[in-house]
């Protein structure tokens, strides 16, 4: 699992050129993104490192579904 998370920030610092003026403007320089391997998604970034869309939704929709449950959380231990 950790070979391909890698493997998968690798693919998305490649991609980092697309979206260098931005980082820039909020003071990233390539060399700093290099160090913490920040990256860019494109569209369609599942398909060109292997991921299946729906098995991505499908993670996708457990992580949201788990942090809307860490929010409701939340809330009510600050409300109690």
């Amino acid at each position: 699992m950790e070979e391909a998370a890698y493997k998968a920030a690798l693919f998305f610092n490649a991609q980092i050129e697309s979206v260098n003026e931005y980082l820039e403007s909020r003071g990233i320089n390539r060399e700093l993104a290099n160090k913490f391997l920040l990256g860019f998604a494109p569209s369609g970034y599942t398909k060109e490192i292997g991921i299946k869309e729906e098995t991505q939704r499908k993670k996708d929709l457990i992580f949201y579904k788990l942090l809307n449950q860490a929010e409701n959380l939340i809330k009510e231990l600050i409300n109690d």
